[in-house]
């Protein structure tokens, strides 16, 4: 592991514990065993330190959502594979999901700004699944994809709240009952009559 990612990973450990405005440029130095002034020389400011944690942490779940041209799997599996790999992404990165979840608020306006504009393109590719699905005609065409995306994320997000690695259920388990839980809310249903 770089320097740097160390750096990020004791951050978002600091960040996660202690809240943004419980975390002092001090502690963080000391967590990473560096003092106050070496920690500058990696970087410019807490804030700076924060955004990089959130978009360092952005990029890694942009991975594992599909893209246009992505492979020829239906679109249910995309869905459960986009799902699956959001937990486990969380449950490798409890820190900087924690981070993610509530620290959001305390960027400075252009970081904030630009990490916005990188959870809008991440929800877009989301959206970008539900249509695929409903054009293909395996998923409800009623369907709101803005409404349903949300529905997915506040679902899959609220895990980080309650799991834990040594709970009853493993991370892969919950990711296959999530999964199972929205794709038969998505599913098309044959018509009666």
């Amino acid at each position: 592991m770089s320097r740097r990612a160390e750096i990020l990973e004791r951050a978002a450990e600091v960040f996660n514990e202690l809240g943004y405005r419980g975390a002092s440029v001090e502690k963080l130095a000391r967590k990473v065993g560096l003092r106050k002034g070496s920690l500058y020389h990696h970087v410019r400011s807490k804030e700076q330190l924060l955004g990089e944690v959130l978009l360092r942490g952005m990029a890694l779940l942009h991975g594992g959502i599909p893209g246009p041209g992505a492979a020829p799997t239906p679109p249910a599996e995309k869905i459960r594979e986009a799902i699956r790999f959001h937990l486990e992404w969380m449950a490798a990165e409890p820190h900087v999901t924690g981070v993610f979840l509530r620290e959001v608020r305390n960027l400075p306006p252009r970081l904030r700004r630009r990490m916005q504009g990188e959870v809008k393109d991440f929800e877009g590719r989301w959206v970008a699944l539900i249509r695929e699905g409903m054009a293909a005609g395996a998923f409800r065409p009623d369907l709101d994809p803005r409404f349903t995306v949300f529905a997915i994320l506040g679902l899959v997000n609220s895990v980080h709240r309650w799991y834990r690695p040594d709970g009853r259920l493993s991370m892969k388990r919950i990711a296959d009952l999530c999964a199972d839980l929205v794709l038969d809310g998505l599913r098309r249903r044959p018509a009666r009559g």
